[in-house]
C-alpha cells in the first residue's frame, strides 16, 4: 500500500512556525534567535530513500552546539534541516540567565538598556513534497523576563561543588542549584499560576478538547535539543492536529518555554512540576547537604547524618536527582487523569506516555486508533496499547504483528497508552508504588502490574516500534560526547526501512501469552522515608507548603 508521508515531512519544522497571537506566549528574543539564511531545497534524480548527516567544521559533535545538522533525502529532494533551524550562536540556558542577569545589573545602574525586543528572524519559506511552507516572519512580542533581581548565587555555587565532592555519584547541574532565595520564589509564583491557568495553545486553530481526544504526555528535563527532534517528528504525524501535546516540566528553563509556547502545528499545554530540585536546590526533594552521602558506609562511624536509618536495601542513601524522576513521574499521571480540567471529568480517550529523548513515527495515531478498533476482537483481556519497544532486528521480521502477553514495562515503557479505567485500576496501587525500593518508575511499574491487581496488568503491543529512543545520554548512560544527531540519522533511516509496514490497514496476532516472568527485586535509591511520604503525598493530593517543611524537618537519628 501506499506509504503517505516521507523522510522530510519526519523533520519538516523544527522551526518552522508562525508566531502566535495568544497573549499569554512569551518569547525571549535571546533565547530564540534563528538564522537569516534561506533555506535551500536541491533536487537529485535519485529515487532512493536515504538520510545523511554532516558534520559542523567548527563542532564535530552536536555536544558543542544546541542542534545538529541533518541533511534528508525523500526521493525528490534533499532538505538540508539545518538552515531551518539552526542558527550561528548556539544559546544555552547559561546564556539566557547570564543575559537576565546583565539586565537586571543595567536597570539597576541606572544605564539605558538595549532593546532585546528586536524581530526574530525566520526563514524564508521553503517548499517540500506535500507543499508545506514555512511562515516568512514573525511579529514583536513583548519580552517579559523570566529571572527576578537577585541572580545567581556564588556561595549557594559553591555549595554545590561542595556537594558534589562529597560522593555525589552523578553529574549535578549547577544551574537547577544556583539561584537566589528571590530567583526561586519568583519561579515558584510563576509555576504555580501556569499550572492553575491550564492553557491550550492553538485552540483557536484545531478546535477545543473534547473527552475523546487522545493526548499525548512528554515528560521534560533539560535536552532542548532532544526536544527539537522529538517537536519535529510529532509534526509529522498524521492526525496530530485532532491531538494535544502536554509538556510535563521539572525544569523551569526561559529557552525551553519559549519552544514550546511557539509551537502552532498543534494543540499544546505545559505543566510544571512544582516539587523540584531547582525548587528545592539544598532541602528536601533536593539534596540537603545534611544528608547522607549516597555511598555512605552504613556500619561506619560517621553516620550521624539525618538520613543515616534510611538506607536503600543495598545500604544507599537517596540521589535526589534520581528520586525527582520518579516524583515527577508519579505526579503527571495523577495530573493528567484527575488534575486537568479537560480531562477530569469523563475522559474516555487515551494517553500516550512519551519523553524528550524519544523519536516517533508517522503513523503513531494512525496504528493507536487500529489498536483501539481491534483490541475487542484480538484481545479484550489487554488494557495497555503499547506502541514502541527496543525490538532492533529488522522491520520485515516485525511487519504488523501486535502480541498479547503480561505488560512488562521495563521492556515497554516507549509510548505505551492507556485510559482512565486502567488508571483508576492502578491508582489503588499507591502505597505498593510508593514503597517498592526502586528510584526508576518503570522497573516500580512493572512490580505494581505483576503483584497489586487481582490479575496481571495485561497489554497489546506493536512488534514494530513507533517510538524510537534517542537517549544515549540520559539518566543512566553517561558519555563525554553525545552525538544525538547521529542517533537521529539512526532513527530515521530505520523509519526509511520500515515504510512498507507503516501505515497498515489490519493487525495480524501472535499465538503465545508473553509472560513477564516473576517479580524481582527493585534497584535501590527509594529507601528514604521522606521520598515514600512525598510519594503517598503526591497521590493523595496533600503536599502543599506545610507538607514539605515536615518532611524537610525529619530525621532518622
Amino acid at each position: 500500500m501506499g506509504i503517505k508521508y516521507s523522510v522530510g515531512d519526519l523533520t519538516r519544522g523544527i522551526n518552522g512556525k508562525s508566531e502566535p497571537n495568544n497573549s499569554y506566549r512569551k518569547i525571549l528574543s535571546d533565547a530564540t534567535n534563528r538564522s537569516n539564511s534561506i533555506d535551500t531545497v536541491q533536487n537529485s534524480g535519485d529515487s532512493s530513500f536515504s538520510a545523511t548527516a554532516t558534520k559542523y567544521a567548527s563542532n564535530t559533535k552536536t555536544h558543542t552546539g544546541l542542534f545538529a545538522k541533518l541533511k534528508i533525502y525523500d526521493g525528490k529532494n534533499t532538505i538540508d534541516t539545518d538552515t531551518i533551524y539552526s542558527s550561528q550562536k548556539r544559546h544555552t540556558t547559561s546564556d539566557v540567565l547570564k543575559k537576565e542577569e546583565n539586565k537586571l545589573k543595567t536597570r539597576g545602574s541606572g544605564q539605558t538598556e538595549t532593546s532585546v525586543n528586536k524581530q526574530v528572524p525566520v526563514p524564508k519559506s521553503i517548499k517540500v513534497s506535500n507543499s508545506t511552507k514555512l511562515p516568512q516572519e514573525s511579529k514583536k512580542v513583548p519580552l517579559r523576563p523570566m529571572m527576578p533581581k537577585g541572580g545567581i548565587s556564588s556561595r549557594m555555587i559553591k555549595k554545590v561543588k561542595s556537594m558534589i565532592s562529597k560522593g555525589v555519584s552523578h553529574d549535578v547541574d549547577k544551574n537547577e542549584m544556583s539561584l537566589t532565595k528571590e530567583a526561586i520564589a519568583a519561579i515558584k509564583k510563576e509555576l504555580k499560576e501556569e499550572n492553575e491557568k491550564q492553557i491550550v495553545y492553538n485552540q483557536e486553530k484545531f478546535g477545543p478538547v473534547d473527552n475523546y481526544t487522545t493526548i499525548l504526555l512528554v515528560q521534560v528535563h533539560k535536552r532542548l535539543e532532544n526536544l527539537h527532534y522529538l517537536v519535529a517528528s510529532l509534526r509529522a504525524v498524521k492526525g496530530i492536529q485532532d491531538a494535544m501535546v502536554v509538556f510535563s516540566h521539572d525544569l523551569w528553563d526561559p529557552a525551553i518555554n519559549a519552544f514550546v509556547r511557539n509551537i502552532t502545528d498543534f494543540r499544546v499545554m505545559q505543566m510544571f512540576f512544582p516539587f523540584s530540585i531547582q525548587l528545592y536546590p539544598l532541602v528536601f526533594p533536593g539534596r540537603d547537604p545534611k544528608d547522607c552521602s549516597w555511598n555512605t558506609n552504613t556500619k561506619g562511624k560517621n553516620t550521624d547524618c539525618q538520613n543515616a536509618k534510611w538506607p536503600d536495601s543495598y545500604g544507599h542513601y537517596r540521589e535526589a536527582s534520581f528520586t525527582q524522576i520518579k516524583h515527577h513521574w508519579w505526579w503527571k499521571i495523577h495530573r493528567v487523569f484527575e488534575g486537568l480540567r479537560v480531562t477530569r471529568d469523563n475522559y474516555m480517550g487515551h494517553v500516550v506516555f512519551l519523553e524528550e529523548d524519544h523519536y516517533v513515527s508517522p503513523d503513531i495515531l494512525h496504528v493507536l486508533s487500529l489498536m483501539q478498533r481491534l483490541r475487542p476482537a484480538l484481545c479484550p483481556s489487554c488494557k495497555v496499547l503499547a506502541l514502541g519497544n527496543y525490538n532492533k532486528l529488522n522491520p520485515h521480521v516485525y511487519k504488523n504483528l501486535v502480541e498479547k502477553g503480561d505488560w512488562w514495562v521495563t521492556k515497554y515503557n516507549l509510548g505505551f497508552a492507556m485510559d482512565a479505567v486502567v488508571w483508576r485500576s492502578l491508582s489503588k496501587c499507591k502505597e505498593k508504588f510508593c514503597t517498592f525500593d526502586d528510584y526508576n518508575w518503570d522497573w516500580t511499574m512493572t512490580n505494581v502490574a505483576q503483584t497489586c491487581l487481582e490479575q496481571r496488568l495485561s497489554m497489546m503491543s506493536l512488534r514494530l516500534s513507533r517510538v524510537l529512543h534517542l537517549g544515549s545520554c540520559g539518566t543512566h548512560v553517561k558519555k563525554k560526547v553525545c552525538d544525538v544527531q547521529a542517533e537521529v540519522k539512526n532513527a530515521v533511516s530505520r523509519l526509511s526501512a520500515s515504510k512498507q509496514w507503516l501505515y497498515p490497514d489490519i493487525l495480524v496476532p501472535l499465538g503465545s501469552w508473553k509472560k513477564s516472568g516473576k517479580p524481582k527485586k527493585g534497584n535501590g535509591g527509594w529507601g528514604d522515608l521522606r521520598d515514600r511520604e512525598l510519594c503517598r503525598g503526591i497521590g493523595n493530593d496533600t503536599v502543599d507548603e506545610a507538607f514539605l517543611a515536615r518532611l524537610q524537618a525529619m530525621t532518622s537519628v
